[in-house]
Formats: C-alpha cells, sequence, structure tokens
C-alpha cells in the first residue's frame, strides 16, 4: 500500500500548478522587433509598467545559447546592463554565445519574457517517515501512535512529532505546526502576520531548526520527553524541569507553550527521566532521576535519593512530591544491588538507575521497574505496595487499558553499547506470576528502546521504538509476540540530514548533502535518485559544485578535511592539464561541529574554481585556481595561506605562500558562485548599515544574529574590515555589489540559542546565467531573488510543515501555503527551476519560473 501511495504522491507532485498567470495588467506597448546591425542584431521592446524582463537568444531548437540580461525596469535602482533607465529597452546582441564565442548557426529567436512569478511544482526526497533518530513515541488510545524524533548525523537536529495509524500509513505532523491552525492557535511559538496570512515561527536557534526550545545548549540537542498523546490531555512534552502541552492537532493548547514549571530535581545521578500520565488525567508521575556525589564534584542531596518515584496533579499548580521511596543499598547515591545485575556497567552509556519505567492502569494502580529489587513493584494510588512481579534489569513498563495485561520489557549490557532486550507479558502481578509470552529484540542497539500499546478493538500490538531496525511492532497473539510487517519504513534513496544544494544547470539535477561526507544526487523532472557511489561504495565527500563544463568539483574524503579534486559525472578523475593530477590539493583544512563545516565551492566559465576553507583555526579566506589546476596568486595573506608556515607540509609546493583572494572573512561565511563574467560571489555575515529589517522583524533576535549577505566582488579579490561589518554601508574594499536577506548563519552573537562559539551551520545561494542571485532565508520561511543590480525581482515562500502541499491519493493533506517552507538554508537554479533545501521537512522543494508574458521571435 505504502508504495502505491509514494508513487502516486511523486506523479501528483511533478504535475500540479497554481495560479492564474492571465490577470496581470502588464502588457507590451511595443513588442519586441529585431533588426540587423553590423555584426549583431538590435532588440527593441517597451512595457506598459514597472516589471521584471528577461532576454535570451536561442538556437534552432530553441535552447538558450545567450542569456542576455534580466532585471527590474522601473525599480528602485538602475536595471543591470545592457537594460537601461526606463521602460523602453534596446539591446544589442554580439552574435556571441555565453562564453563570447561566435555562433555558426543562421538561424535563431529572440525570448523576451516580462513578469516573473514562481509557481510550485514538487517536492524531492519527501518521506513521512523520514524525520530523525526516535527519540519517544505514544499512542493516544484511539489507534493512532504519536512518535517523536530529532537526532541526525554530527549534531544536526530537527524536532519532530508525527502521527500514524495502526498500519504505519502517516497520518499528520503536529510539530512543526501545521500552517493551516487558527491565527492565534501558536501563542509564543509563531507570530500570524494579517496581511501575508502566514505564520511566522520565532527562532530560537540558528544552528539547527528550533521553535520550541529544544533542551540542551547549543547543539546536539535531544528532543523533549513525549509523555502522552490524548485528546482530552493534549500532547504533553516535557524536558525534565517543565512542562508543555500542545492539542493533538498540534496549536498550543494552554495561553502559551510552558504549561507549567515542575520544580528541580538534582539529578546527578545518571538516571533516566521517565513520566506517565494516569488514565483518568489526573497525576503526572516521574521515576528515574536521583541525586548522587561525582567525581566532578557534585555533592548528594538526601532529599533526592536513588529509589524515589514523584508525582503532581496534572490540573494545580504544584511541584514533584515523593509518591514512593524504594529502598536502595547506597552511600552518598551510590551504589546498590541494582549494579549487580548489568554485566559491563563501564559500558552502560545510557541514562541508567534503580528504579526506571512507569505505568498506571485504569485502577490507579502504579506500576513501577525496581531494578533495585529485581522486579516490577506494584503500588495502590495512596502509595501501598499491592505486590511484584519478579523480573531483573525491568525498564519500560504498559498496563492494557481494558483487561490489565502488564507488558515490561528489560535491558542490560554485555559489551560496549550492546544492550539485550527482551518483551514479557503479565497477566497480573499476583505473587510468583510467570511471563505467559516473551520476545527477545534483535542484539544490538537497544540502549534507548522505548514502547507503547495500541489496542483496537480485539487486537493489541506493541510498538517498539529505539530498537534494531528502528521501529518493530509486535502483535499480541495471546502466548507469543508476531512480528507485524506495516508501512512505517524509511525511504533508502535519501539522506537523514537535507544540509546543503546544488545543481547542475544544463542537466537539471541536484545535488544533496547529508552534512557530513554523504551526498545524493537527484533528477530535478522525476525526484529519481540516490546516494553518489562508486563501484558500489558510497562517494565520500563534503561538498560539490557543477561546473559550466559539466564537470563535478568536489571537496572529498569521509572526514571534515581532504582533498579539493575534480570529475566528471560518472565520478571518473579529469586531469588538470598544468598539474597532471585531477586533485587541486590533496589536503583542505575543515572543522566539525554542526555537521562538517564546509563553506562552499565555486567554478567560472573560464574554468577558475574557488574556495573558502581554514587557513588557520577558524579563519578563513578564498583560494583561487586556474582552468590548468595551478593556484592563483592572491593579494592577501601570503605569508599565511593556504597555511601557516607549520602546516605547509598539508599543501602541494606549488601552493605556498600563494596569497588568497580575499582578505580573511568573518567566521560566518558559506556559498560561493562565479557568473558567467567571472564576478565571485560570497555569502557572509553582514548587513549594510542602512539596511532596513522586514516588517515584524525590526526586533526579531533571530533575524538580527543569522542573516547576512551575498557579496559581489571582481577576480582581483577584496579587502574586509571586521571592525566595519554592519556598522557602515562600504566595509569592503573591492565590492561590486551586496545582496541582503541571505539565512541562517550561525553566528554566536548575544549568545543566540545559547551559542558561544560555533559558527558551523551556514546556508547556500546560487548565481543563474543572467546573474540573478536567489538567496534563502530560514528567518522569514521564504526566498529572494534579486537582479544583479540589487532590485528584489520576487519573494517567494511562506511557512508550512511537513503537510502543506503533500499529496496521498486523496490530494495534498494541508492546501496552504502554496510554496511550503519550513527552514529553508539553500536555493540552486537551473533553467527552468529552482530548488530549495527545506532542511525542516527534509526536502527539496521544486518551483518552476513561469512569467506574464513571453514573446519568441524567430530571426535570422
Amino acid at each position: 500500500m505504502r508504495k502505491f501511495i509514494l508513487a502516486l504522491t511523486c506523479f501528483l507532485i511533478f504535475n500540479f500548478t497554481y495560479g492564474d498567470n492571465s490577470k496581470s495588467s502588464i502588457s507590451f506597448t511595443n513588442k519586441p522587433v529585431v533588426k540587423k546591425k553590423g555584426s549583431g542584431y538590435e532588440i527593441t521592446f517597451s512595457i506598459s509598467a514597472k516589471s521584471d524582463v528577461e532576454v535570451s537568444i536561442l538556437d534552432k531548437n530553441k535552447k538558450v545559447i545567450r542569456h542576455l540580461v534580466a532585471g527590474v525596469l522601473g525599480g528602485s535602482l538602475p536595471p543591470p546592463s545592457p537594460l537601461v533607465i526606463g521602460l523602453n529597452q534596446t539591446i544589442f546582441w554580439n552574435s556571441k554565445d555565453d562564453y563570447k564565442k561566435d555562433v555558426k548557426e543562421t538561424e535563431f529567436y529572440v525570448r523576451v519574457r516580462v513578469g516573473s512569478d514562481i509557481k510550485l511544482s514538487g517536492f524531492i526526497g519527501a518521506d513521512p517517515y523520514n524525520f530523525g533518530s526516535i527519540d519517544g513515541i505514544a499512542s493516544d488510545g484511539n489507534g493512532s501512535v504519536y512518535i517523536i524524533g530529532s537526532r541526525g548525523n554530527s549534531n544536526q537536529t530537527a524536532m519532530t512529532i508525527r502521527v500514524f495509524d495502526t498500519k504505519g500509513n502517516y497520518i499528520k505532523e503536529v510539530l512543526p505546526f501545521p500552517a493551516n491552525l487558527k491565527p492565534n492557535d501558536m501563542k509564543d511559538i509563531a507570530r500570524w502576520d494579517p496581511e501575508k496570512k502566514s505564520f511566522y515561527p520565532i527562532n530560537l536557534r540558528n544552528l539547527n531548526p528550533d521553535f520550541y526550545g529544544q533542551p540542551g545548549n547549543y547543539w546536539a540537542n535531544p528532543s523533549f520527553t513525549l509523555v502522552s498523546a490524548t485528546d482530552k490531555t493534549g500532547v504533553i512534552l516535557s524536558n525534565g524541569n517543565n512542562l508543555f502541552a500542545l492539542t493533538t492537532n498540534g496549536a498550543v493548547k494552554g495561553a502559551k507553550f510552558l504549561n507549567r514549571k515542575l520544580g528541580s530535581i538534582h539529578a546527578t545521578g545518571g538516571g533516566p527521566n521517565i513520566m506517565a500520565v494516569s488514565p483518568d488525567g489526573e497525576w503526572l508521575y516521574l521515576s528515574g532521576p536521583y541525586s548522587a556525589k561525582t567525581r566532578f564534584g557534585h555533592k548528594y542531596n538526601p532529599k533526592f535519593p536513588p529509589g524515589r518515584v514523584y508525582r503532581l496533579r496534572l490540573n494545580g499548580d504544584g511541584q514533584f512530591e515523593e509518591f514512593v521511596t524504594i529502598p536502595v543499598a547506597h552511600k552518598e547515591g551510590l551504589g546498590g544491588a541494582w549494579r549487580e545485575t548489568i554485566k559491563k556497567m563501564g559500558h552502560y552509556v545510557v541514562p541508567k538507575g534503580p528504579v526506571e519505567g512507569i505505568a498506571i492502569d485504569k485502577k490507579g494502580q502504579v506500576f513501577v521497574a525496581d531494578r533495585e529489587r529485581s522486579c516490577v513493584s506494584v503500588f495502590s494510588k495512596d502509595g501501598k505496595e499491592l505486590g511484584r512481579i519478579h523480573l531483573p534489569n525491568a525498564h519500560r513498563i504498559a498496563v492494557h487499558p481494558t483487561n490489565g495485561n502488564i507488558y515490561v520489557s528489560t535491558k542490560t549490557c554485555t559489551s560496549y553499547r550492546f544492550f539485550p532486550c527482551t518483551l514479557y507479558k503479565f497477566n497480573g502481578f499476583k505473587k510468583n506470576s510467570k511471563a505467559v509470552a516473551e520476545y527477545k529484540m534483535p542484539g544490538g542497539g537497544n540502549g534507548n528502546h522505548n514502547f507503547t500499546l495500541v489496542s483496537k478493538g480485539e487486537k493489541t500490538v506493541v510498538w517498539m521504538t529505539g530498537v534494531k531496525g528502528g521501529v518493530m511492532p509486535l502483535e499480541d497473539m495471546g502466548s507469543t509476540f508476531k512480528p507485524l510487517n506495516i508501512n512505517f519504513s524509511i525511504r533508502k534513496d535519501v539522506p537523514l540530514d537535507w544540509n546543503r544544494i546544488s545543481a547542475d544547470y544544463e542537466r537539471n539535477e541536484i545535488y544533496i548533502s547529508n552534512g557530513t561526507n554523504g551526498m545524493w544526487r537527484f533528477d530535478g523532472k522525476t525526484g529519481v535518485g540516490g546516494q553518489l557511489k562508486v563501484k558500489g561504495k558510497p562517494f565520500f565527500c563534503t561538498d560539490i559544485s557543477v561546473g559550466y563544463d559539466g564537470l563535478l568539483y568536489a571537496r572529498t574524503g569521509k572526514g571534515y578535511s581532504g582533498a579539493l579534486a575534480r570529475f566528471d559525472r560518472k565520478l571518473n578523475p579529469v586531469i588538470f592539464s598544468g598539474i597532471n593530477s585531477h586533485v587541486l590539493s590533496p589536503y583542505i583544512y575543515s572543522r566539525k561541529g554542526n555537521g562538517y563545516a564546509e563553506r562552499g565551492l565555486g567554478v567560472g566559465p573560464d574554468g577558475k574554481t574557488y574556495l573558502s576553507f581554514m587557513f588557520k583555526w577558524v579563519g578563513y579566506a578564498v583560494a583561487g585556481f586556474d582552468e590548468t589546476g595551478k593556484p592563483l596568486k592572491g593579494k592577501y595573506i601570503k605569508d599565511t595561506f593556504p597555511a601557516e608556515p607549520k602546516n605547509l607540509k598539508s599543501y602541494p609546493k606549488r601552493m605556498h605562500n600563494v596569497g588568497s583572494i580575499t582578505s580573511q572573512l568573518p567566521n560566518e561565511n558559506g556559498g560561493i558562485r562565479v557568473d558567467l563574467d567571472g564576478n565571485i560571489y560570497i555569502g557572509i555575515f553582514h548587513r549594510p548599515k542602512n539596511h532596513v529589517a522586514p516588517k515584524g522583524f525590526e526586533n526579531d533576535k533571530g533575524y538580527r544574529v543569522s542573516v547576512g549577505s551575498v557579496i559581489k566582488i571582481s577576480p582581483e579579490g577584496c579587502s574586509i574590515d571586521p571592525k566595519k561589518l554592519g556598522a557602515t554601508n562600504k566595509p569592503i574594499k573591492g565590492l561590486l555589489n551586496c545582496y541582503t536577506g541571505l539565512g541562517p548563519f550561525s553566528s554566536a552573537r548575544e549568545a543566540f540559542g545559547k551559542n558561544t562559539c560555533c559558527v558551523c551551520r551556514v546556508p547556500r545561494f546560487d548565481v543563474d546565467r543572467y546573474g540573478r542571485v536567489i538567496m534563502p532565508n530560514a528567518m522569514t520561511n521564504s526566498v529572494l531573488i534579486y537582479d544583479n543590480s540589487g532590485n528584489l525581482i520576487k519573494e517567494f515562500g511562506k511557512y508550512g510543515n511537513f503537510d502543506s502541499q503533500f499529496s496521498n491519493e486523496l490530494g495534498p493533506k494541508i492546501k496552504t501555503p502554496e510554496i511550503p517552507l519550513a527552514w529553508p538554508t539553500g536555493a540552486a537554479v537551473t533553467e527552468d527551476n529552482i530548488y530549495i533545501n527545506d532542511t525542516y521537512t527534509r526536502r527539496a522543494v521544486r518551483v518552476d519560473k513561469v512569467f506574464d508574458l513571453e514573446e519568441i521571435i524567430n530571426f535570422k
């Protein structure tokens, strides 16, 4: 069934558009005319009102051979040359192609387009089952399963809650929130703009998407604990000290997302935080955390001893109080009989303690995973012990809502990160109760496993997560458990993390980096693709750019530092004539943090290659190589570029002390592109002093510390005065232009999101063959298109989560907005399309470039 849905989805999403281009009031006052003039041709036309235009020369097969110009007429700035100020235009074509070569054909077309627009035409890689490593699971009692995930590779996170039915079919996403909620539904999570009719999430970090305040510091943020999900209490989440609440459709449940403060437990013992809500919604219980003396100087606090279970009233305003305390043989929180049952305590690298899982049945009886006494202890609502089930290393517990059957998983450790796990079922807790069914999980993993019961009619299924394979549903057959084949499976042809994007302009293909050393290629039209491989093995690279020559220029290697080399599309090496090698440099110094912190590379029409990398720790500049592979001599940092003297041995002698194309860049720099004239474009964290933030973002901290610009410089390079960045409009010598609105840059300014140093997250932009600059802005959930003069042509995209425009056999789940973007971090362009890397939804959004007017004239 799932294969059918996905196949149908791919068909639908690549065959719809929105809007009606016939309603534009713009027109040609003089339609395009072509006249022979000398060795070339003169093209004249005029339009009726302010608009952007695009002019190109096509061959007899109507393929573009010369991208003449694109820009805004009647804008605040003069249009790019050869356009002139005003609505009447005369453009000369010199009979040469994009690469300044004489065109031999004798039949051509001139195409003039007016009034550009953007229309959604599909998604690439969209998979409802791909939302990070699973951190928690809950059942709503109606047959729906809520699963929370977040973690990717190398500290990349994007907290998500998605809902599935009993067969594993995808239902909806509730976090991040859907775009079709009511304007006042999101309270302190997002503001509603009545003019744009759109939500704007309030960003709390710029290293990773975060609107909700994930726990932890500035990276490697875990998900909230998914405590429960029911129609009655909503979706309850916790970070250990606080409760947060959403409705089951993703809206903030109360006056604000923070529902209540729970108080602080001195949890220095390394125990887990496991919570459960009583079926009547009256009580919240907590098991696991405890205080202990540590080698780091923590002192034992006797108010929070090992073995204590806490509770509070959900509808009150009190904090956690003692429910019961199970006796533990400890000294200052250390020791206990529970430790003796674990074979390899030194390898037990996940939270653990004398009490762990907890569950409450419909009578209010409380079941506790009592590892200290090798049992499950059962207590009445008032804390009186009622009985025990003997079971060493009990970890998680659930109780059937109607028949009272008790399900318990165990966990121990036999070697490093190897946690044997078995699921048991008991019919009751009478003395000497024995398991009536059990299932041993496959070896490997299981360290953070969890489970929930999904009961519908006569059928009960235990959904296990955090086990080998990710999700394992087990049907209760009475005396056995039967593994089920359901539709929950992650596509193998897509990356877990969507970090960087690049496009092959001619072939209409895109490349997606997972932020570390994996690279995926997809056909832009069909979405078909997969990970780059050579002889069946992954082709490891951290970044890639397709040159005007159609060749691939890649930063290769398994690690964050490695070689810069050139390949053809089939990944065969392509030799540079001047160095007799396909490797420009066997070593490029980089770093790791939030993924691998690649700064970008670009290739010009003349074959020159430019790359930003570190010449010293967190010191970046741009290197250049000519078309033969030899390094370009730069004007800057000659004594320490490409590296300080002690580190020069990593680089070939031809690169020693050649100097850089730029002076030292801001640490927050990302993306390099080269236009048809050889000008270089670099993304940096800088906004000119006279920049005005968009309406609604005037005081937005996320915008202030995360949004920068694309700067344009000549091949001669530039010098940047870091002290003047943002303080003046001209802090860069050699600056040709500046296009503002690029983000996110993970600057550590103002300690945003607790970030005090990391600059690893940088965006990716693109420049098309007309010189238009296309850039994402994760803070505004949109993409900006500028002409080369700096006139804004178009801003498109609004906030939307995974469900916006995602289709199944019934059509789009949510029909708003027309172009959904949850946290766009990259943009790439081809002749007819723009592709946006949407990091939060883990997919690429494809849009078509369309126009209000188009005239194509044949001439010879």
